[in-house]
């Protein structure tokens, strides 16, 4: 995961922040180029209609009325992005200037012992948290670029202290948290796992980042975690049913592609190691059957972990067809 805030630099040119969860350091890309990252990136996440691309290409390579502004350039651009969007994984001609942040103190979103640099994610599975600290930064902290064109400059710093504080408390009394009017507002089903893995916040290096925190930049009262657990089970106990499935059904159809997103057939061996077997693979379907199987995308392929991913996405496919054939034998 990545994050990448955009606006108005020094002069007002078009600017862009971007920062890698697993990088301390910020890459600013500004003018044409940091467009063309912010297209790119739009486009590889599928946020946008490739249906309208195909069937208007005048409206994007310079049909009737295209004109020569700003407009203009920004489809053609589009246009010539989305013919290969596919085949590239990355811009190459896409430059960034590393950064860094004008703070000299630390707001739990900047690195303690470096305040300049941005924090960075402590586990393997959490670079969206650590985007949404980002997002955070720049919405609250109100971040401009410098005139020195190699700093970032943080207009509410105070701001951001509040937020961080209220951002540890927020997630250190999830589960169980009294509200300003003196109530308890309970979220005991947000967490399927939560008898058996709430007890992990132990070795948790973010509930230590949080309680830390709190315990040297607020009031110092930190939440008890723990009190959250026995409420909760409480309440399971007192409540006996906690679903009632009335309402859903086993049949019906489904959509086979998650986040809304349309498949993609592969029909080369070109990169189909990736596509089908590696990070891609929820993206995309081999051609046909027996395409699975083809000897360039077996070469390159380096683990089981990857055979299974292949396997099962050759399958999914013709997952209607082979139900008759397989129904039944669950043994």
């Amino acid at each position: 995961g990545s994050g990448s805030g955009s606006g108005s630099g020094s002069g007002g040119k078009v600017a862009l922040l971007h920062y890698d969860p697993q990088n301390p350091h910020l890459g600013l890309a500004t003018g044409d180029q940091a467009r063309r990252f912010a297209l790119f990136k739009m486009m590889k996440c599928n946020y946008g209609d490739g249906q309208h691309i195909q069937d208007n290409k005048d409206h994007y390579t310079g049909g009737t009325g295209m004109g020569m502004g700003s407009s203009a350039s920004t489809r053609r651009t589009i246009y010539s992005m989305w013919k290969k969007i596919h085949q590239v994984d990355r811009l190459f001609d896409v430059k960034f200037v590393s950064v860094r942040l004008n703070l000299d103190r630390y707001v739990l979103f900047n690195r303690p012992n470096r305040p300049t640099d941005m924090s960075t994610q402590l586990t393997g599975n959490t670079c969206y948290f650590q985007t949404y600290l980002f997002a955070v930064l720049c919405k609250v902290g109100q971040l401009t670029i410098a005139r020195d064109g190699r700093s970032v400059d943080v207009a509410n710093v105070e701001r951001l202290e509040e937020v961080a504080v209220r951002i540890c408390r927020f997630l250190l009394d999830f589960f169980v948290e009294e509200t300003d009017r003196g109530t308890i507002l309970m979220r005991p089903l947000t967490n399927s796992n939560f008898v058996a893995d709430f007890y992990r916040f132990k070795v948790a290096p973010y509930h230590a980042l949080l309680t830390q925190y709190l315990a040297r930049y607020s009031d110092g009262t930190i939440p008890d975690y723990e009190a959250q657990y026995r409420s909760v089970l409480q309440y399971y106990q007192e409540t006996k049913c906690l679903h009632k499935y009335g309402k859903f059904t086993l049949g019906g159809a489904m959509s086979s592609s998650p986040n809304t997103k349309s498949l993609q057939i592969v029909m080369g061996a070109n990169g189909a190691d990736r596509q089908l077997a590696r990070a891609d693979y929820y993206k995309y379907r081999a051609a046909t059957f027996m395409f699975g199987f083809n000897s360039n995308i077996m070469a390159e392929i380096d683990n089981f972990c990857e055979f299974n991913s292949l396997r099962k996405n050759q399958l999914l496919r013709y997952y209607g067809e082979l139900h008759p054939a397989i129904n039944g034998c669950a043994q």
